[in-house]
């Protein structure tokens, strides 16, 4: 504990502050794809159920959504 505690504490700020910019190169990326992950499991929905979605077979609509953001297209 004496170890992180001098006498000088405009060093321990600095060496606290060169490991917080370590860190953020470290783990900035893995935060950022985290991140997109949830936007695109929680607020993205391209098909709603009932929808009908158009593709080189006629006459298929949603029937069931699931969380995981996938979807049974069944003919009519």
């Amino acid at each position: 504990m004496l170890m992180f505690v001098t006498a000088d504490p405009l060093k321990n700020i600095a060496s606290f502050g060169a490991l917080i910019v370590a860190w953020s190169f470290v783990f900035g990326n893995s935060c950022r794809v985290t991140f997109e992950c949830f936007v695109f499991l929680f607020m993205t929905n391209p098909y709603d159920v009932g929808t009908r979605p158009y593709n080189d077979r006629p006459r298929q609509f949603v029937s069931q959504k699931n969380q995981v953001i996938k979807y049974r297209i069944y003919k009519n």
